[in-house]
């Protein structure tokens, strides 16, 4: 025993010697690596804040910048002016109000994407306190691969002989993405890029000029303060009810709208609509004019759009005044439904409402989130991911994952690719191979069925499920596990409160 325990120790530090030495190598070089950044970017422990200005160009429009951020990492950026934009991180909360006027706060890959492109051109990378696992992964041109700890955001970092970065790349559902960092200027001992130059394989590219800025000693209300109250000129006409439906011949609901006082016309009710969407000839029906550009991801990939203003729109007694559409062809879903479909009702019509949704029966509400009084279940927490909701559900093998609610899907469940390879959803199981379309067109899914699946308490045994096998469009996402259609709710009533980050499932019976 004594001389086997002895040749084990031996051995485990032999191993030990052998394996350690050169990952302790590679660190302390990219830890050389990274003073040299700080150095040449001024950074220091030294607590500190800054506001620069500046211009944007995004979504194809030119607009204002103007950018808050700390040596703690915090940071506030506003962008844009038809579309403004604001994001912001108070060291714990990442937010966002959208061009409709919409808070909500930043989960998942929105949450991991949004530090990382603020950390980047700030140099809050480089700090020792900064989240990042890094690696250098070639060394001409001097290369670093950086990962947001605990998360799945990778990007590949390029840095200049005087260790600035030149250009960081990184992909995302297919696509492939880069920045391009150029023209450094001086705000006091700190340098950042006076141009920030953003591309991408399919659709629009961007640019953000730092034209002038200085250090700030502190602000009365922090800029990256979590900004509270309702959605940008939202109102209420009444407390909010049950809606006119109709069912599409595929399954799916639609509900009246009126744009501009107009006369009703009808658009899907779709939670897994990101923005609100308008069929391109029908905007054009009303005079609306496009402007901008934009990339529509959809269950086929990026699809090239735009937008389209209204001067109001009312859904029940829900108005607000100047909403923004992204422009779609829906013609096709017109000849699939039996119904001319106008647009889609997503994200900004649920963020401004509570919304009761009966997908058994066809039933849709919506309500005055003050007024609104819930019944028959208690409210649990709700995550936003890409303006989806999200949901933790369990599936056969006992294996857990988030799944986003999308009732504009007819089914039970879509696997994303990322996890039915990663969980080998596919081995050993009799499936027939289909094609799923939507925005961007079709692709290829597997459909066969499972165990089980379970769901707010509900179990269903054998369904027949799809599995996602392409690395593009929506079913590429790798934050969350799939998508849920509609099937998976019919035992229940869904509600969302978006603005107070929370939902329920309430049992039919």
């Amino acid at each position: 025993m004594f001389h086997r325990s002895l040749i084990a120790r031996s051995l485990l530090l032999i191993l030990s010697v052998s394996w350690t030495t050169p990952l302790a190598l590679a660190q302390a070089d990219v830890d050389d690596i990274l003073a040299k950044v700080r150095s040449s970017l001024g950074i220091t422990e030294e607590a500190q804040s800054w506001q620069v200005e500046g211009t944007s160009r995004e979504l194809g429009l030119e607009g204002p910048l103007v950018a808050a951020f700390d040596s703690e990492g915090r940071f506030a950026t506003r962008t844009g002016d038809r579309l403004r934009r604001l994001t912001g991180f108070d060291g714990e909360t990442a937010w966002e109000v959208g061009w409709n006027g919409t808070r909500r706060i930043l989960a998942l890959m929105e949450r991991e994407r949004a530090l990382a492109m603020n950390w980047i051109w700030t140099g809050h990378w480089s700090r020792e306190a900064a989240p990042f696992d890094i690696e250098r992964v070639s060394e001409e041109p001097l290369t670093l691969a950086l990962s947001i700890q605990g998360g799945h955001f990778r990007m590949e970092m390029v840095l200049g002989d005087d260790f600035r970065p030149e250009e960081a790349r990184w992909s995302d559902q297919g696509v492939d993405h880069r920045l391009v960092f150029s023209d450094w200027k001086s705000f006091g001992a700190l340098w950042i890029p006076g141009e920030v130059s953003q591309r991408a394989s399919v659709g629009e590219s961007g640019a953000y000029r730092h034209t002038g800025g200085h250090a700030h000693a502190s602000w009365v209300v922090p800029p990256w303060q979590v900004p509270n109250g309702d959605p940008i000129a939202t109102e209420w006409t009444g407390a909010g009810g049950p809606l006119e439906v109709q069912r599409a011949k595929t399954g799916h609901l639609l509900i009246p709208v009126r744009l501009n006082e107009g006369e009703p016309c009808w658009f899907i009710f779709d939670s897994g609509a990101g923005s609100m969407c308008i069929d391109k000839e029908y905007a054009g029906g009303l005079g609306l004019q496009p402007f901008g550009h934009v990339t529509a991801t959809g269950v086929g990939g990026p699809t090239p759009s735009g937008f389209r203003q209204a001067d109001s729109i009312q859904v029940g007694d829900l108005r607000w005044e100047s909403p923004i559409f992204v422009e779609l062809d829906l013609a096709f879903l017109t000849k699939i439904f039996g119904i001319e479909v106008a647009g889609i009702c997503g994200f900004e019509v649920i963020a401004r409402s509570v919304a009761d949704i009966d997908l058994k029966e066809g039933r849709i509400g919506l309500y005055d989130p003050w007024r609104f009084a819930l019944k028959g279940a208690e409210w649990q927490g709700l995550v936003l991911h890409e303006r989806h909701p999200v949901v933790l559900a369990k599936f056969e093998g006992d294996r857990e994952g988030l799944f986003k609610i999308d009732t504009g899907a007819v089914g039970t469940v879509s696997f994303h690719a990322p996890f039915v390879k990663e969980w080998n959803l596919l081995e050993g199981r009799d499936v027939e191979r289909r094609h799923d379309g939507g925005v961007g067109g079709k692709i290829p899914v597997m459909y066969g069925p499972i165990e089980y699946f379970e769901l707010g308490g509900r179990r269903f045994e054998r369904p027949n499920v799809g599995f996602a096998t392409e690395d593009k469009g929506a079913f590429a996402d790798q934050y969350t596990a799939g998508n849920l259609g509609s099937t998976f709710f019919e035992p229940f009533h869904l509600v969302l409160d978006y603005g107070r980050n929370r939902m329920a499932l309430v049992p039919r019976d």
